[in-house]
C-alpha cells in the first residue's frame, strides 16, 4: 500500500430513512451552536470580568484557555479512530457529560492552576463536540450529500459567537463568572445529552482497515498528505491571526474601537456567505480554481484591510470579502481529505488532518500578537500573513489537484 489515493471501497449500505438522518443532522448542528458557544466563545467574552475580579493577568487566562486547546489537537487524533469504529453517538454524548465537572472546577479555581487544569480536562471532550466528530458522522451518513450536511453544521457553529457571545453577557452581569460558569455547564448537559442519546441513531457500519482495504498510515505519512496539511494548517492560522487581531488593526489604522469591532462582526456575517457559496463549486472539474480563488481572496482582502483607510464602507465590505475566504476555506479543509482519499476512512484521516490545524487556532493570537510586536505594528503581520497564505495557496493547489486514483465524486449543490 502506497500514500498515493486507493481505488474505491463501498462501505455495505445501512438502510435508514431520510428523517433519522434530518434529525440527525439538526442534532449535529446544535451541537455545534451549544458547543463552540460554551467551550470557545464564551471565554473570550468572560475574561476581563474573570481577570477583574481574580487579578490574574489576561495573558494567564488565556494561556489557561490556549492550553485546554491544545490538549484537544492531540485527544482528536484518538478520536477520529473511534468515532469510526464507535460512531458518533456514544462519543459525543459521553463528550458532553465530561465537560460538567472540569466546568464546575474552572468556577471554583482558586489558582491559575486549578483553571488550567480544568481548562486541559475540557480539552479531552472539545473533540468530540467540535467540528471533527460531526465532520465524520456527515461523511458516512449523508454519502454524496455530504457537504450539504458539512455546509449546515459550520453555518450553525459560526453564528454559536452571535447567540453565546451576548448570553453570556448578560449572564456575567446578573451572577458573576463563576455563577455563569455553572449555568453554561448545566445548560450544555441538559441541551445536547438527550438529544445526542435519542437522535444520533441512523445505522453506523465500523471501519477496519481489513473491511475497508484502505491503511491510514501509509497515507498520513506520504508526501502529499503532510504538504496537504501543512498547507491548510498555515493558511488557517494566518485566517485566524488576522481575525483575532483585526480590532487593533482598525485602531492602529485611525479607526475607533467600536467600529473594530463592528469589523469584527462582519467578518462573521462573511464567512456565513463563503459557506453558503461553498457547495456550488464542488464539481471536480473546478475544485482546484475554487481553492485558489478561496486562497486568492483571503490574501487580497488582508492587504486591502491595511491599504484602505476609508471610508469606512469599504473597509466593511473588504472585511465581508474576508470573512467568506475564512468561512469557505473553513469547508475547504474540511472536505479536502474525502475529496482526495475517499470517505472510507475519513475519521482517522481527518483526525491526524486536523491536528496541526487546531494547535494553530490555538496559538493564533499569541503568534498574531508577538509577530507584531516583532514587526513593529498590525499591519506589517498582516501583510507578512498575506504573504504566508499565498505560499499555503500554492501548496493546497497542488495537492488537491486532480490525479489519478482521486476520489472525482460529485456533490450536489448545497444550496
Amino acid at each position: 500500500m502506497t500514500g498515493e489515493p486507493a481505488s474505491e471501497v463501498q462501505r455495505p449500505p445501512a438502510p435508514t430513512s431520510r428523517r433519522s438522518l434530518i434529525a440527525a443532522v439538526v442534532v449535529l448542528c446544535v451541537t455545534q451552536l451549544v458547543g463552540w458557544g460554551v467551550l470557545f466563545y464564551a471565554m473570550p467574552v468572560a475574561l476581563e470580568v474573570m481577570s477583574a475580579d481574580t487579578g490574574w493577568s489576561r495573558s494567564a487566562l488565556s494561556g489557561a484557555f490556549t492550553a485546554g486547546l491544545i490538549v484537544s489537537a492531540f485527544v482528536g487524533v484518538p478520536m477520529g479512530w473511534l468515532v469510526e469504529r464507535r460512531g458518533p453517538r456514544m462519543l459525543m454524548t459521553l463528550g458532553s457529560l465530561l465537560t460538567l465537572p472540569p466546568i464546575l472546577l474552572i468556577s471554583r479555581a482558586e489558582s491559575l492552576t486549578e483553571l488550567t487544569i480544568g481548562w486541559m480536562l475540557c480539552g479531552i471532550a472539545m473533540p468530540a463536540l467540535f467540528y471533527q466528530v460531526s465532520f465524520a458522522a456527515c461523511a458516512a451518513w449523508l454519502g454524496k450529500d455530504r457537504v450539504k450536511g458539512i455546509t449546515a453544521v459550520t453555518l450553525v457553529g459560526g453564528v454559536s459567537s452571535t447567540v453565546f457571545a451576548p448570553l453570556t453577557s448578560a449572564l456575567l452581569e446578573a451572577y458573576g463568572w463563576r455563577t455563569t460558569w455553572v449555568i453554561l455547564g448545566i445548560l450544555l448537559v441538559v441541551v445536547l445529552v438527550p438529544l445526542q442519546w435519542f437522535f444520533l441513531t441512523p445505522p453506523w457500519t465500523p471501519v477496519r482497515k481489513e473491511t475497508t482495504g484502505i491503511g491510514v498510515g501509509p497515507i498520513v505519512r506520504s508526501g502529499r498528505f503532510i504538504a496537504l496539511s501543512a498547507s491548510v494548517t498555515t493558511f488557517t492560522l494566518c485566517g485566524f491571526a488576522v481575525t483575532l487581531t483585526i480590532v487593533s488593526l482598525m485602531t492602529e489604522r485611525g479607526f475607533s474601537h467600536g467600529f473594530g469591532a463592528v469589523a469584527l462582526g462582519v467578518v462573521g456575517l462573511g464567512q456565513l456567505l463563503g459557506r453558503l457559496g461553498f457547495g456550488r463549486f464542488s464539481a471536480p472539474a473546478i475544485r482546484s480554481i475554487r481553492n485558489i480563488v478561496i486562497v486568492a481572496t483571503m490574501v487580497t482582502s488582508t492587504m486591502l484591510l491595511v491599504a484602505i483607510t476609508g471610508p469606512m464602507w469599504a473597509v466593511v465590505v473588504i472585511a465581508v470579502l474576508f470573512g467568506a475566504a475564512r468561512g469557505a476555506g473553513t469547508l475547504m479543509h474540511a472536505t479536502a481529505v474525502v475529496e482526495v482519499w475517499g470517505p472510507e476512512r475519513y475519521g482517522a484521516l481527518v483526525g491526524v488532518f486536523g491536528m496541526p490545524i487546531t494547535l494553530a487556532q490555538a496559538l493564533s493570537p499569541w503568534i498574531g500578537a508577538s509577530l507584531a510586536g516583532a514587526l513593529g505594528s498590525f499591519a506589517a503581520m498582516d501583510l507578512a500573513m498575506a504573504i504566508a497564505a499565498a505560499i499555503a495557496g500554492i501548496g493546497i493547489y497542488l495537492t488537491t489537484r486532480a490525479r489519478p486514483g482521486d476520489r472525482l465524486e460529485v456533490y450536489p449543490s448545497s444550496a
